[in-house]
């Protein structure tokens, strides 16, 4: 690990992203990249001139000076672009440069389009800036979810790191199948038991521990709750089997809704 491009515009979480990854090139010994976008809204300039410094030399001199005072006595090589434009036009622009590492930023960028356009990772950042000393990771058994792990065990050596197993409960979905109740019931239970010995089986394989649960409704729903069960500092998720215009459903829903900072993988 060597460079992390670490995104920022003017929102709420901007503080927060520029020192969690002072925090990540500290652990990495990595250097930083700190790019932010203005936004110009030209149809409603006059009122924006008044509100934002458009002067880029001011606005890089005044992050310059922020990221040295987040830093304290800690000595990290970093630099500074600012651009105007759009956050997620600039962010996959520079992200896509063969130097870049990791991207970490706030969840103002447009998630879905940034990972369907580049393949590194993508650390969202939504809360305080802390060590990430617990990991959750949402697995669904697959050899692409086994990467993620695998990358995040070898990145965050000395982390906590658990899985997360959510189980459908084909009872919620018994309208799709031509059954009675109770044979539903005995269909389900048989169901749960495979896919709790694959889990273990899985876990196994990975070398991990981690949690086996029942979604009471939607997959996504369920794995959502059993993320919050967990209390993690960070959640990793794999991008979906297919790529396109969402990096995968439920990997989607869960870097939107979930209050924990999210590494994207894949």
């Amino acid at each position: 690990m060597q460079t992390l491009l670490v995104v920022i515009s003017n929102d709420r979480w901007s503080d927060a992203v520029m020192e969690q990854s002072i925090i990540l090139a500290h652990h990495f010994e990595a250097k930083i990249i700190l790019l932010h976008t203005i936004h110009v809204p030209f149809w409603d300039l006059p009122r924006y001139k008044e509100e934002m410094p458009l002067d880029r030399t001011l606005v890089q001199g005044e992050l310059e000076g922020k990221m040295k005072a987040l830093m304290g006595e800690v000595l990290i090589d970093f630099y500074t672009l600012v651009y105007f434009g759009e956050v997620t036009d600039q962010a996959i622009l520079e992200a896509k440069r063969e130097h870049v590492d990791l991207i970490v930023s706030s969840p103002t960028i447009n998630v879905e389009r940034f990972v369907t356009e580049v393949f590194k990772p993508l650390i969202l950042v939504r809360n305080q800036s802390h060590d990430y000393k617990k990991i959750v990771i949402p697995t669904d058994l697959s050899d692409r979810s086994k990467v993620a792990i695998a990358y995040t065990k070898r990145v965050f050596q000395g982390a906590d790191i658990q899985l997360l197993y959510c189980y459908e409960s084909m009872v919620v979905m018994n309208g799709l199948y031509d059954m009675a109740y109770h044979e539903m019931e005995n269909f389900q239970e048989e169901n749960q038991k495979i896919a709790f010995n694959l889990f273990e089986k899985f876990k196994a394989d990975v070398g991990l521990e981690g949690t086996f649960v029942v979604a009471p409704e939607a997959l996504y729903q369920g794995v959502l709750e059993g993320i919050e069960g967990m209390d993690p500092d960070l959640v990793v998720v794999a991008r979906g089997r297919h790529e396109g215009l969402s990096f995968g459903s439920v990997s989607a829903y869960i870097a939107r809704e979930t209050p924990r900072d999210v590494l994207v993988y894949g």
